[in-house]
């Protein structure tokens, strides 16, 4: 059973920011757990970076130890089965549930296949007592398999050449289902806003992250390819109704940009407005080589949207940006929940 030794700096920051985890033998009764976190990460071929507990807390089904495991690892997919294994794990009196996950990619790769690595974060409870094996279990195995049924983890681009098949993929994910609800936060890069729309597409009609919605993309370069960075967010019950609603309006946008022969080349949607009936989501939209006649086509299309009880308002004047041809309008998704 290997372990491997964290780099110093990063064991003082995590001291700086954790100070009360400790390291498992200062919990003899979490032995096997321990044990069995370290063969676990060996099979899926992941480097432990670290295992720390926290101070017990008293819970309804025993004591409740609060877990941090950072770890490194390729074939990202996977972390699902690997944290479906942890909530599997049998010992006398002991639980493990985990509960929330965020992943980074790093600029390393595996040297036996040149995958990229990602930067692991999990966090869990362990749960000591006669009464631990009947503790619920929180991580949504399904969306997270979802997540990675729509968008890859390898990169689009490797050593400067782009990958055949690879459009979409993710930088970083996140993911919380503790009790203030599912959320997620996806990070990632398409060739392109038709490409980013299909991952999009792909969570709302799944069922398994109704809520989500996106919240900025923007042009930019990967290894001097032109992509698009965007950010993906679900979570938020209060505003589901209205997030699948602009949703729509979103996708309905870029259909009708791509009828008139242009693309988006940036989006940004600033945080809803409240109203009686809803919720408004101001958005500022740049278009690339958008010319006047497209401009009306697309306007036309975007005046006469209405779905899901959004529609589209207060569409601004087309203007100029300073790169060539690129131009740029302000404009309202209004939700209004009770027209749906």
């Amino acid at each position: 059973m290997k372990r491997y030794l964290f780099p110093l700096f990063v064991v003082y920051l995590v001291a700086l920011a954790c100070p009360g985890f400790a390291d498992f033998g200062a919990y003899p009764e979490l032995k096997k757990a321990d044990d069995f976190v370290y063969e676990l990460l060996d099979r899926y071929e992941a480097r432990c970076l670290d295992f720390k507990v926290s101070e017990p807390m008293a819970g309804e089904n025993g004591k409740v130890y609060p877990v941090e495991l950072g770890f490194i690892m390729a074939d990202v997919h996977r972390v699902a089965e690997l944290a479906k294994e942890m909530e599997a794990f049998k010992a006398p009196e002991l639980s493990m549930r985990p509960f929330a996950l965020s992943l980074s990619v790093t600029a390393e790769s595996r040297p036996s296949d040149g995958k990229v690595l990602f930067f692991c974060t999990m966090l869990f409870k362990l749960t000591h007592g006669t009464q631990a094996d009947k503790l619920a279990i929180d991580m949504k195995h399904d969306l997270l398999s979802t997540v990675f049924e729509q968008i890859k983890g390898e990169p689009g681009v490797k050593k400067k050449v782009q990958v055949e098949g690879v459009n979409t993929w993710l930088t970083n994910l996140r993911i919380s289902t503790e009790k203030s609800g599912n959320r997620m936060q996806i990070t990632g890069y398409a060739f392109g806003f038709q490409e980013m729309s299909k991952v999009y597409r792909g969570l709302l009609d799944s069922g398994k992250a109704p809520q989500t919605m996106l919240s900025n993309c923007n042009a930019n370069t990967y290894y001097g390819f032109p992509v698009l960075r965007f950010d993906l967010v679900s979570g938020d019950s209060t505003k589901a109704e209205a997030q699948v609603a602009l949703s729509q309006a979103v996708i309905a946008m870029n259909d009708a940009v791509e009828v008139a022969n242009t693309s988006i080349q940036d989006l940004r949607i600033s945080p809803a407005i409240k109203t009686d009936k809803g919720f408004d989501y101001p958005m500022e939209v740049s278009f690339k080589q958008m010319e006047i006649d497209q401009w009306e086509q697309v306007k036309t299309k975007l005046s006469g949207y209405a779905s899901h009880g959004a529609k589209v308002q207060k569409i601004g004047e087309l203007k100029a940006l300073a790169d060539e041809g690129s131009k740029m309008v302000q404009l309202i998704v209004t939700c209004d929940l009770d027209a749906k």
